[in-house]
């Protein structure tokens, strides 16, 4: 009878060694995917269960479906562009639900839609900031679906936007306000200097008065920015300022690791050194508090 009981009590013991053997396993396994999962490359977002919109991607392309597309569509919508006050505002904002019903109308009525009405937008999962010169500040940002910018300022008084664009509006931008700016029929080019050092001056004279650009192009690194001065030589307007040596304002086509981008400045008290205009850039933006990069 003991030896029975014995047995008895030794298959017991076997049989709870097994099951906590197994569990022990099991709780491996799951961590080990667990693990897994958490050490992917590819960046996702959490986006709010309670959201009326979903933002979804197809063939490398971002869009915003509302669950109801009418709700917030209005018919005296002239905004274009939804303001916010940095970007991390920005990106939560957007992708936690966040967003205002006025900030949905602007949405819903004013941006560029697809085919099937939904709306075109950045990815949420690769966005950028800027890098600036010394003293600039981004002041705010500004979405308008596939495009986003940055407002800037500096302490010497020069003010400006950083846009960051797809590549079909990037090279749109380019052709019309670079390519095709100087053929249309009310500007006349009066003289062409080559400069040296890769730079042309264009004298022109359009209805309000008689221009000046320089254009060239600066290569660092990754990074190649095609700059598009603009000086204004005698105008009409006797409120306009005008200098042969001071540029009114500044456009730059900038392309960065495969990344597009544009920068338009103005307020300048002097010409600035290409060593100056170089300093512009972007980097990919985190999640943690943004601070200005500068160099």
């Amino acid at each position: 009878m003991k030896r029975k009981i014995y047995n008895v009590i030794c298959f017991v013991i076997c049989l709870i060694m097994c099951l906590m053997t197994l569990a022990c396993s099991n709780q491996e396994i799951e961590s080990g995917v667990a693990d897994k999962e958490q050490t992917l490359d590819e960046p996702t977002l959490n986006y709010d269960e309670n959201m009326d919109y979903s933002i979804v991607s197809e063939n490398g392309n971002y869009s915003i479906i509302f669950d109801n597309p009418t709700e917030y569509q209005i018919n005296n919508q002239k905004l274009a562009n939804i303001s916010f006050p940095s970007m991390k505002n920005f990106k939560d904002s957007v992708t936690k639900g966040l967003l205002t019903d006025s900030q949905k109308q602007i949405m819903a009525t004013s941006f560029k839609k697809n085919a099937d009405g939904s709306i075109k937008s950045c990815d949420f999962n690769n966005l950028y900031v800027p890098i600036l010169p010394e003293t600039g500040n981004t002041n705010r940002v500004g979405w308008s679906g596939q495009s986003y910018s940055f407002s800037l300022s500096f302490e010497n008084g020069i003010s400006g936007t950083l846009s960051c664009l797809t590549e079909s509006q990037f090279e749109s931008n380019y052709q019309m306000d670079y390519v095709d700016v100087l053929n249309r029929e009310t500007i006349t080019i009066t003289k062409t200097e080559s400069l040296g050092d890769g730079k042309t001056a264009i004298y022109h004279s359009t209805s309000t008065g008689k221009l000046k650009k320089i254009r060239y192009s600066l290569t660092i690194e990754e990074k190649t920015i095609i700059v598009d001065k603009t000086f204004r030589l005698q105008m009409d307007n006797p409120n306009l300022e005008t200098s042969d040596t001071i540029p009114s304002d500044i456009t730059m086509y900038c392309t960065e690791n495969g990344q597009n981008y544009t920068i338009y400045l103005y307020g300048f008290t002097e010409d600035p050194t290409d060593s100056w205009l170089s300093k512009f850039g972007i980097t990919a933006f985190k999640d943690a508090d943004f601070e200005i990069s500068r160099k």
